[in-house]
């Protein structure tokens, strides 16, 4: 049961579509309905913390700072 502490859903739904996005053990599903059409999409926590930097452009630089010197420490 420890494992399912780390377990995050959240559910949207609009008049237009659902989407529902669940992370677990750094991994993160983005799941959206349309029309009945589904599609999804898995990333890691990394891949998803780039898309939200490419969102806020201002932390981009340092997103990119922090892979590199992570990198580097391997």
């Amino acid at each position: 049961m420890d494992g399912l502490k780390e377990v995050v859903q959240v559910s949207i739904k609009t008049n237009e579509r659902d989407i529902e996005f669940t992370s677990f053990a750094g991994l993160n599903q983005i799941k959206q309905s349309l029309d009945g059409d589904v599609s999804s999409v898995v990333l890691t926590d990394e891949e998803l913390e780039m898309m939200l930097c490419v969102k806020q452009r201002d932390k981009l630089a340092s997103f990119f700072q922090s892979v590199l010197e992570r990198k580097n420490a391997v």
